[in-house]
């Protein structure tokens, strides 16, 4: 049976062209958004957990599934079991260490992980070339493309699709990407995309990368295990693989932020005062 990978990207705060002008809101700039700029740094707590490689589990997947699991330069094959399967609370920080022209655009190249150790899937901004665009689109770079990895504009279609995206460096996929808005304390928008990924029938995935204005993003990536049923409606779930990023701190513009002043909007985050308000009125429901 096909299955797809569901993936929830939540995003807070960001706001359409059309409807900012619409409440007397000046143009945006990137910075009102993302903080895009040289030296800027964020620490993350990593937490990963993968029980992929307990009980020869991966003997009878196919090579996509393992590669969706499989540690890289780990293989399943190993005869020890991987070193790293199972880490809590190790800080990594990623910083924007330089820009670079490619094609006359200017791109933020941002650091890989500070250690080695699990890896930084491909959906977060560690090791990437990105450009917030015009349009309000962030944008990837691979395979000397631009990648519209999250379209934060909603003057744009809620649906579209990334004919190509290498989920995993070497597992390269289709996206199918959906968007809409949530309005609670901030704005929120979120992202569910869908991977043309075969799936095992009892694993069931979770997706969320969380992006604060101003602020950042953070990662989120968990799969569960269903058990087979114990009685006719009773089944076990749990956790069987885990690769998430908490965000504690970062370095904004010169200035240390604790996320949860970002989460509360206790910092300067480039963007006039009185236009939260406007942009808030801006996503309430009609």
């Amino acid at each position: 049976m096909k299955r797809t990978i569901i993936i929830f990207l939540a995003l807070l705060f960001t706001f359409s062209p059309a409807a900012a002008q619409d409440e007397g809101v000046s143009e945006r700039s990137p910075t009102a958004l993302l903080p895009l700029e040289v030296g800027n740094q964020w620490t993350y707590k990593h937490r990963y957990l993968n029980f992929s490689y307990e009980q020869g589990w991966w003997r009878d997947q196919t090579p996509e599934i393992r590669m969706l699991f499989e540690i890289p330069g780990y293989p399943y094959d190993n005869p020890e079991f991987p070193p790293d399967f199972f880490i809590w609370g190790r800080e990594l920080t990623i910083e924007i260490t330089h820009t670079e022209m490619i094609d006359g655009l200017e791109y933020f190249v941002f650091s890989r992980a500070d250690y080695d150790g699990p890896p930084l899937f491909n959906l977060f901004w560690a090791g990437q070339k990105v450009r917030l665009s015009d349009e309000g689109v962030l944008l990837f770079r691979w395979n000397e493309q631009d990648v519209p990895l999250y379209d934060l504009n909603f003057q744009h279609p809620g649906r579209y699709s990334i004919p190509a995206y290498p989920f995993r460096e070497d597992l390269v996929t289709k996206l199918d990407v959906r968007r809409w808005d949530r309005v609670g304390r901030q704005i929120q928008i979120e992202f569910a995309a869908y991977p043309e990924i075969n799936l095992p029938d009892n694993i069931s995935p979770y997706i969320n990368i969380v992006i604060l204005p101003g602020y950042g993003l953070s990662y989120h990536e968990s799969y569960y295990e269903q058990s087979k049923p114990i009685l006719p409606v009773f089944s076990h779930i749990s956790l069987f693989f885990l690769n998430d990023l908490e965000p504690i701190s970062a370095i904004i513009s010169g200035e240390e932020v604790s996320y949860g002043q970002a989460s509360r909007g206790d910092f300067n985050t480039h963007v006039q005062s009185s236009s939260w308000g406007q942009l808030k009125r801006a996503f309430r429901p009609r």
